[in-house]
């Protein structure tokens, strides 16, 4: 809901002032989130699970950082391709996106274990969020001009 909800603002956004206003409100919401889990995690992971998890403290963190890759980078141009109606490009990225990232996984975890698909998948979602801005700005510039 929130990534819709920016969606629908940065559509009404005209003037790069306002833009850059969004993206450092936005970024901050993300960056705040994801420290406060970073920093929370090894708190109240062995408190409500006990010390038996806490050797999972170490993926948990490395989590916080793709859930933060994910709504920092992706999810935000994503819903937009969707709400200027760019949805095609959007199933095209899903599958792309499926397949490259069950090769990235396979090498990765052969590589580092279980963190290999974490470090995967924060690579994967750099590349495909890269991919969903260069997309969005494509199709936004003739939608908006």
């Amino acid at each position: 809901s929130v990534g819709l909800e920016s969606a629908m603002l940065l559509c009404e956004c005209r003037f790069w002032g306002r833009k850059r206003r969004f993206f450092l409100e936005f970024a901050a919401m993300v960056i705040i989130g994801m420290i406060g889990g970073i920093l929370f995690t090894p708190i109240f992971l062995p408190h409500f699970y006990g010390k038996k998890y806490s050797d999972a403290v170490g993926i948990s963190l490395g989590l916080w950082i793709m859930r933060g890759m994910n709504a920092g980078i992706r999810m935000v141009p994503m819903n937009m391709l969707i709400a200027i109606g760019k949805y095609r490009f959007n199933l095209k990225m899903s599958v792309f996106t499926f397949v490259i990232q069950i090769i990235v996984d396979w090498i990765f975890i052969i590589q580092w274990g279980v963190h290999g698909m974490v470090f995967g998948t924060i690579f994967i979602y750099l590349i495909t969020g890269i991919l969903y801005w260069t997309a969005f700005i494509h199709a936004s510039s003739s939608k908006f001009d």
